[in-house]
């Protein structure tokens, strides 16, 4: 085995952790055994409620007037004095879109006052004795409510934040929180077809965002890819009480957040106000299929119904004399979408030999897909919270997640011959057409199925005593992800050769059309049908497999010790605390492909046709085509195996590329100051925190040389035995550093509805893991070409540290009575250490970093091999401004019928900056950064229905590899000019509309629309234009609007 690096001291996780956990515990135990408040001081405990719901209210102010002393209701809608002189106080509740409420009690020596505060909508006519008596609640649930929940939160945070109700958006299609997410200020989100899979905050990449439930960090397996990025497929909505989005971090927070954080707020009895049960019950279609019976699958051979039902279960109660809370969830969605794409994969950039312009520019190669979908998505969550005492809370929360999908990629490809050893003349091309000899034409795909679980369980304890509050606790999350082909009835692709093609020809209306006339002619110049392809032509040469595995296992312990104070007459706060997380991941692909002989090496397609999926237009304006089954191609590959060779070499290479096994352990410490000045107008809040970081990994030592099982062929360091599994050398490598994180927050408020926030904080994003571990390959020199005396080296690089961030924010937020709010940010970030791909000669301390071998310094006529490997190096720059603004239109002014209505606009525009020498060609443009994103709509409430329509503009961006993280790059030469273009998204506009309509107290009927304009999503080329960027299409995805038509109710 070889060593890249002196194996440092990362300890196993249960060791160091659970010592220094159980001893602080043990600290506590022996420190505090109890509470003693002094016998002459007394204490206040109470609840503030929302009279019209029942529902405890989170973070309500609870002041004592005449007093510098202010708390605010904890997660269960509690809030808690102590120490205070005994005598007759009133105490005011106040709470964002309801209307403040003063309560007199008297406090005694030695006890604790109890007072239940009832607090009735700001425009409610009842008084407040009336609220006093009332023995019931009207349930209802309305949007005012969810944005008052949201403001209130936002309003008394200590950092910026933003927070929103987890029914403020309405009904969301499958429960992806991404679809939720996407409304919010500074949120941008990725997809892949036609999901939401990771979410990005003020432009930074997916792997900067960290995304955590009830403050720990969730398992994601990363598709089996080597990304710190967190995958949204494995997680619903439906647990959750609250998002909240956080753009800089406090001490306590983990610094890992470059762009921001999410954290989902877990829904438990003692909020909810007891015992309730709500369902959901709908049924889901696509807007290309909204038929009740069967249609052709998107599984070969058979048909499947389009629309398909759904459900979603959640119960509350409250028990043992309000002590025990319990709270049981389930759901389960089940969706089918369309997947259609049209791509242009070759084009001819250098049009008239270099001299031509943009307009001139040719497409050589033409891909149509047609991917039919299946979802199903599985939730159940349980969470209890238990009552010790008052003071002392139990807190467990615990989901099982399930995710499966079923894809069937069914793929036409056209590529015309531009080479010009073939003859071809490109002064028969143009933006509008393209004719020429055929190089290839093939049917291929990608049929597999996607599965995966993630348990995430998460034990507290909370224990107030009086001035002093300490709460810790241990979570596990363990997810897995896997994609299977054969083991499922399917290859995952097969390769062919389509005969009797002897020119081809594209006719377009322009450059970014997504559709192009295919012509197909034989040698004769007669017109092939079908576009040239016909099953009975198509010969099949190779099967594929692809199955894939992969797991991350997530482990942590925390502890939090908080003393509140005062300071000359003003109220402060210090607190301490620790967390350690173990995170450990493996991956692997096994991709093999295997070549027809023998008796399979004469079949056609035509003897694997699909007699069911047939004549099924892709999409694009496209006739319907005639398609082989996947099916019935693997059953015949597992019948037959003696007519399928094995290409032992490809797969060993392929395999040992995708292996990774990595452990990460992260240790952290902080202290955090608050203090609260100019009778609580005035806060501040900072201090500073410490993170070590340990990680090792180990991946294939595979240098690009292979033996097979006999030992012929080439000599290497592996070689796959009889019975498929890899034998090969692996190599360790890992690395430590600490880094520390100061941060500073000031918010004063000068009027009650006008706050300012000044914000610092310096934060760090680690490099993804497929920069740290990876696949050493080494490329010799051919000994047989006596030009070729350079060979070349790819390279991960465990040494590389975390990239660094200097955040500044200046925030000013209005807040409208009774609900509403308007805000201006404007931020800076200055980032360090840049991960860019660096090409160079290699050097003595490579072969010594490394491990390579000496022969790569070259010598005796071969040249020093050039080697690739990521650096950190370059500086960044990024300056924003985000404008947000929420308004419910509670007025008199406003037609009564409207009242409940509200509108909201918000959007997020960025500019960047940097320096990364000649490693990059863009200069100020980042790969995977959104510079701008939009949302707005407007709520309708009138009668018995609201209606809710959303709007989601994202910008242009740089298209970066959700693997490698790198930009795909082209090369063209116009008008004699050479230079380089990325992909680029193109900025996509897209509208979601729900409603609900009440048909009774307690049932209502609703719909819901996801991008029901059916919005495509395109990538794109931009060349340099006389006026100025002129777009080169890339590829086109349709998926069709998503419905949703159900009824929810609440008992």
């Amino acid at each position: 085995m070889t060593s890249m690096f002196p194996r440092a001291a990362v300890q196993p996780f249960h060791a160091p952790v659970l010592r220094a956990f159980l001893a602080a515990v043990l600290a506590f135990a022996i420190v505090f055994p109890g509470y003693s408040q002094d016998a002459e001081m007394g204490s206040i405990r109470g609840e503030v409620t929302n009279a019209a719901t029942g529902k405890r209210l989170v973070n309500a102010e609870v002041r004592i007037e005449g007093t510098n002393r202010v708390a605010y209701t904890d997660q269960y809608g509690v809030f808690r004095f102590s120490n205070i002189p005994p005598g007759e106080y009133t105490i005011v509740a106040r709470h964002t879109g309801l209307r403040d409420r003063r309560v007199t009690i008297n406090v005694q020596p030695g006890e604790t006052t109890v007072s239940e505060i009832l607090l009735a909508q700001a425009d409610s006519e009842v008084s407040d004795e009336d609220i006093v008596v009332m023995a019931e609640f009207e349930v209802t649930t309305s949007d005012l409510e969810g944005n008052s929940i949201a403001l209130n939160e936002q309003r008394t945070s200590e950092n910026l934040k933003t927070v929103m109700h987890a029914e403020a958006f309405g009904e969301i299609t499958e429960g992806n929180i991404g679809e939720y997410l996407k409304n919010l200020p500074g949120v941008s989100v990725n997809y892949v077809a036609a999901d939401v899979r990771s979410i990005k905050l003020r432009g930074m990449s997916s792997q900067f965002t960290n995304v955590t439930v009830d403050g720990a960090k969730m398992a994601s397996a990363g598709s089996g890819n080597k990304i710190r990025s967190f995958e949204l497929e494995q997680i619903s909505l439906s647990n959750v009480e609250m998002l909240e989005v956080t753009k800089l971090p406090r001490p306590m927070d983990e610094a890992n957040s470059l762009g921001g954080s999410v954290n989902l707020v877990s829904k438990n009895a003692f909020q909810r106000g007891g015992r309730s049960l709500t369902y959901k019950l709908w049924l889901n279609a696509n807007s290309e299929y909204m038929e009740l019976g069967t249609s052709p699958g998107w599984n070969g051979d058979r048909e499947r119904r389009k629309v398909w039902p759904g459900v979603e279960l959640f119960y509350t109660d409250v028990l043992l004399d309000n002590r025990l809370g319990v709270s049981i969830g389930y759901s389960n969605s089940n969706n089918f979408n369309i997947q259609q794409r049209f791509r242009w994969r070759e084009w001819g950039f250098s049009p008239r030999g270099g001299q031509g312009g943009p307009e001139d520019v040719y497409f050589l190669r033409q891909q149509i897909q047609d991917g039919p979908k299946f979802t199903n998505r599985q939730s159940v969550s349980a969470n209890i919270d238990y009552k010790f005492t008052e003071n002392a809370i139990f807190s467990l929360r615990s989901q099982f997640n399930h995710y499966s999908s079923e894809f069937r990629n069914r793929n036409r490809d056209w590529r015309i011959d531009g080479r010009a050893s073939s003859g071809f003349d490109d002064t028969l091309a143009s933006n509008t057409f393209t004719i020429g000899p055929e190089r290839s034409t093939a049917i291929g795909g990608s049929w597999r199925d996607k599965f995966g679980d993630t348990l995430h369980v998460d034990a507290s304890m909370k224990h107030y005593m009086g001035d002093w509050t300490l709460d810790y606790g241990l979570w596990y999350s363990n997810a897995t992800n896997k994609y299977a082909d054969a083991e499922h009835g399917t290859l995952e692709t097969i390769s062919t050769d389509v005969n009797g093609i002897e020119t081809l020809a594209f006719m377009q209306e322009s450059a970014m059309a997504a559709y192009t006339d295919i012509f197909a002619f034989d040698e004769d110049g007669n017109l092939l049908p079908d576009r040239g392809i016909i099953l009975e032509n198509t010969d099949w040469d190779r099967a594929h497999t692809r199955a894939k595995d992969s797991r991350d296992r997530i482990g942590g312990a925390r502890i939090n010790l908080r003393r509140d104070f005062d300071v000359g007459g003003n109220r402060a706060n210090i607190q301490v605390g620790a967390r350690a997380t173990r995170e450990s991941r493996y991956a692997y692909e096994n991709r093999f492909r295997w070549a027809t002989i023998g008796e399979a090496d004469n079949l056609t397609l035509a003897d694997f046709e699909d007699k069911v999926y047939t004549n099924i237009s892709p999409g694009f304006g496209y006739e319907g085509w005639r398609w082989p089954s996947s099916e019935q191609m693997r059953d015949y590959f597992l019948a037959h195996p003696e007519q399928f060779d094995f290409d032992e070499a490809d797969s060993f290479n392929r395999k040992t590329s995708s292996m990774f096994d990595m452990k990460e352990n992260i240790t952290a410490a902080y202290i955090q100051g608050e203090i609260k000045l100019l009778e609580g107008k005035l806060s501040m809040l900072g201090g500073i925190r410490w993170e070590n970081t340990d990680i090792e990994g180990e991946v294939p030592a595979f240098t690009g040389k292979y033996q097979d099982m006999e030992g012929d062929g080439w000599v290497g360091e592996g070689f796959i035995a009889e019975d498929g599994t890899i034998v090969v050398d692996k190599a360790h490598s890992e690395t430590s550093y600490d880094t520390f994180h100061p941060s500073l927050h000031l918010k004063w408020e000068p009027r009650d509805n006008l706050i300012f926030r000044l914000s610092y904080a310096n934060t760090l994003g680690r490099p993804n893991f497929q920069d740290m571990f990876g696949v050493t390959t080494i490329n010799d020199p051919d000994p047989a070409d006596p030009d070729d005396n350079t060979g070349t080296i790819r390279i991960s690089n465990p040494a590389l540290k975390p990239r660094r961030s200097n955040n500044f924010d200046l925030t000013a937020e209005y807040y409208f009575n009774p609900v509403g709010v308007f805000s201006v940010s404007a931020f800076k970030n200055y980032m360090s250490n840049y991960v860019q791909n660096v090409t160079r000669e290699v050097t003595a301390a490579d072969v010594a970093t490394y491990g390579l071998p000496e022969r790569v310094l070259g010598g005796n006529g071969i040249d020093p091999y050039r080697i690739t490997l990521p650096e950190t190096l370059g500086d960044g720059t990024v300056t924003g401004i985000e404008i947000n603004w929420n308004q419910g239109l509670n007025y008199n002014w406003v037609p009564e019928m409207f009242r409940g209505s509200s509108v909201y606009a918000n959007g997020t525009f960025l500019d960047t900056s940097g320096d990364f020498g000649a490693s990059s060609p863009f200069t100020d443009d980042f790969p995977d950064f959104a510079k701008k994103t939009v949302s707005y709509g407007f709520i309708l409430d009138f009668w018995r229905i609201n209606m809710k329509f959303r709007w989601n503009i994202r910008g242009r961006e740089i298209f970066a590899s959700s693997t490698s993280g790198l930009a795909t790059v082209r090369n063209y030469t116009l008008h004699g000019v050479s230079g380089q273009t990325a992909l680029e998204v193109e900025e996509r506009r897209t509208l979601d509309w729900n409603m609900n309509v009440k048909l009774t107290d307690s049932m209502e009927f609703f719909v819901n629309a996801r991008n029901i304009l059916n919005a495509p999503y395109r990538q794109v080329y931009y060349l340099p234009g006389p006026d100025g960027d002129y777009p080169i299409l890339d590829s086109e995805q349709r998926f069709g609007a998503q419905w949703t038509f159900g009824i929810k109710g609440k008992f």
